[in-house]
This record gives structure tokens, sequence and C-alpha cells, in this order.
């Protein structure tokens, strides 16, 4: 006699999940209560552990990939078996979450890429960060396909003839620093779930060599979990190509410092200049009660700095609007010391704007 099934479908789970799916499996009843053949499966899911559904399928098949999803949310799943006669009783739900969005790459080296992190805004045990060499890979499958048997360390994966993503860094809520992960630093951290000590070296990267990354995320003890989506394939930068290197930005400071070092050497030399320049000709003449005396040595020469007409007795004459020497000299010094502090406050400006500017 064929009746409803007794028992309910089995060991649901998810085989795959995106940001925006979930690929959702399960076994059939047990033979002993399945109560004849079974005709097909209704699968529901729902916001609520046994809330309401808002979509269902009805399948033969034991497999449903429902789409249209939000991103980083918890959704229950449960399925109910039919024979020809009528359907059975649901099974319990099981809830399951979406994948997160993936990391985004915001910079890269020659030996590096540096990635923003999903960090976990809800309570979780620890995350790892998934790596994987995009040359000599067989197949790329969604971060829910790889078991942590799957995950090898990043000195296996150099050993190996195909590339297999491996475990970069394992971080908990305590150790993990910020959103910003830079893949292939050297860094290692420690498994929190290991009994022995498990090292996971964050080693460096090769140059001209595009990578993806994902994050697998642990909740809770049960083994209950999520990941983000890969990452796009990002490049590192080419070996030739020095424009991009770990170095870049230090470099940049240095030549900024090293201008504005010469720009102040500029300043101090004109200055000592002009200091030069006034002391030189404030030795050559010296005032002595109204007249000058050259500086020679021999006091050759006496100069009536009130009389430029006199010089020891004699007169010259004073042809169109030339100055007197003594007048003269003190034009040109008054005017190279307006040029030269005109100079000085140039160079000052210069120097604010770099300061303010960085360059």
């Amino acid at each position: 006699m064929i009746l409803a099934p007794s028992g309910t479908p089995l060991n649901i789970k998810t085989v795959s999940r995106s940001a925006s799916s979930l690929f959702i499996k399960w076994h059939p009843p047990e033979k002993s209560r399945r109560n004849g053949v079974i005709a097909s499966y209704t699968a529901c899911i729902s916001h609520f552990e046994n809330g309401p559904c808002f979509r269902t399928l009805t399948t033969s098949e034991r497999d449903w990939v429902v789409g249209n999803l939000n991103a980083l949310t918890l959704y229950y799943v449960r399925v109910l078996a039919s024979t020809k006669v009528g359907p059975g009783n649901y099974s319990k739900s099981k809830g399951f979450f979406t994948n997160e969005n993936p990391p985004k790459n915001v910079h890269q080296t020659r030996k590096t890429l540096t990635f923003l992190l999903k960090v976990p805004t809800k309570t979780y045990l620890y995350f790892y960060v998934v790596a994987l060499k995009l040359t000599n890979v067989p197949e790329i499958l969604p971060p829910d396909y790889y078991e942590d048997t799957d995950l090898v360390t990043y000195a296996e994966m150099k050993n190996i003839a195909n590339s297999k993503p491996y475990v970069a860094a394992v971080f908990t809520s305590s150790t993990v620093d910020g959103n910003i992960f830079v893949l292939g630093d050297g860094r290692i951290t420690d498994d929190p779930t290991s009994r022995t000590k498990s090292d996971y070296v964050n080693g460096p990267l090769e140059p001209g060599t595009s990578y993806r990354i994902f994050q697998k995320i642990i909740i809770n003890k049960k083994g209950d979990h999520y990941c983000t989506d890969w990452s796009v394939a990002s490049k590192t930068s080419d070996a030739k190509d020095t424009g991009t290197d770990e170095n870049d930005g230090s470099e940049k400071y240095l030549f900024a410092i090293i201008g504005v070092f010469a720009i102040l050497l500029v300043i101090s030399c004109v200055f000592n200049a002009n200091s030069i320049y006034q002391s030189f000709f404030k030795s050559k003449v010296t005032m002595v009660g109204g007249r000058g005396t050259t500086d020679d040595g021999n006091n050759s020469r006496n100069v009536h700095v009130d009389d430029p007409n006199r010089i020891d007795g004699s007169t010259y004459e004073q042809v169109g609007d030339e100055l007197p020497y003594s007048d003269l000299n003190r034009s040109r010094v008054g005017e190279y010391e307006s040029h030269f502090y005109t100079h000085l406050s140039q160079g000052a400006d210069v120097y604010v704007i770099e300061e303010e500017t960085g360059i």
C-alpha cells in the first residue's frame, strides 16, 4: 500500500554559494520511511527558522540553485518529499549564509598586492585569507567548494606543479588590525584551532603574476561558516616596472626632502655672499671724522666724503649724472639688498607651498 512519506529528506547542505545565490542539495528520506517511490520534492526558503516561505520549488531532482538573494544574509531552507499519494512533512530548517561581497584590490607592487578585507561585523571565531596564483590552475571553483583539507600552505604551494589555494593568513577578532591586508608581506600568523603550533606564511608574490583571494569566516564551533566571493584577478607589477615598487613612495619623499635642502642651501649661499659683499666695502672705506681712508696699508689716499670733487686737494669734473663713488657704492648696495630680500621671500614662498602640497 502506497502512503505519503513518513520520513523527511536528510542531510540538507549547500555545496556552493555566492553573494547572491545558494546551491542546495539533500538526500531522500530513510528507505524504510519513504512508503513507496518518491515522486518529487518541495523546497522552501524563508527569512526565519519556521517562517513563511517566500520562495518554493517543486522538483524531481535533489538540488536547487536559489538566486537573486542578498549578500551576507542568513536564509533558512527546509524540504519535504512526496509520493504519488501525497506529501510528507517538512524537514527541520537549516540556516545558510550567502557569501559576502569580494575583497577589493587597491594597490600592487612587484611582490605584493594590497586588498581591503571584509572584516565581519558580527561575532565570529576566526577567518582565513585564501590566495590562489592563477598559473597552472586546472579549475577555479567557487570558494565554498574548497574544504579545509583542500587548502595548502605557502610552502606546499611553492613545491607543487599545479597551483592550489593556499592559506596566506588567519585572523581572530583580537588579532585582526583594520581591513587593509597586504598579500605577500611575509607576515606569519598562527592557526587558533590547531592543538600544535601551525604557522601560515604570507610569502612574497611573483612579479608580473595574477592572484585572487577569498575569505572563509568560521562563525561558531559547530563549523557554521560563510565565505566572500573570489576577488577579481589582480596582477603584481612586472619586474622591469619600478614605478609601483615597494620603494616608490619613499623615493618620492626622499627627492622632495633633497629638493627642500637644495633650496635652503641656495638661500644660505646668497645670504653669505651678501654678507661678504657688504663686509668687503665696509672694510675698504672706514669713516673717520667725516673722512675715509683706503684700507691699503699705506694711507695713500684720503677721500673727502663731504666733497666728492676733491681728492688730495685736487678737483675733478663731474660728468653728467655720474654719481660719486661713495654714493654709487651706497646705491648699489641698497639695490642689491632689495633684490636679495625679494629673492629670499620668493624662496620662502616656494618652501611653504611644498610643505602644504607634499610635492
